[in-house]
């Protein structure tokens, strides 16, 4: 997570590097930010099929940074949806 200061956080994609015992330094991928240093819980992993009702981590507009919400259900509108309850108030009907 990078931005604490926005509803439901900013999450950026970054590689990241041990700092000290439970601590890891992000370097952010796309906006060339400085690295930041946090707790090994602040970390999400990547490519991990949700279950209704689980925090998800998701892109869905065109700025370089993920969204947090829940997966509340499945939806019709698009193949393979999955409907989204973000923590900054939207909600919409994703893919992938």
């Amino acid at each position: 997570m990078w931005d604490l200061n926005k509803k439901g956080g900013r999450w950026f994609e970054c590689n990241i590097r041990k700092a000290e015992e439970g601590k890891f330094w992000a370097d952010p991928v796309a906006d060339g930010d400085s690295p930041k240093k946090f707790a090994a819980t602040r970390f999400s992993q990547v490519k991990v099929t949700p279950a209704i009702n689980d925090t998800v981590i998701v892109y869905y507009d065109k700025r370089n940074y993920a969204f947090k919400g829940t997966y509340s259900r499945d939806c019709t509108e698009k193949k393979d949806g999955k409907f989204v309850d973000f923590d900054d108030g939207e909600s919409h009907c994703m893919t992938g």
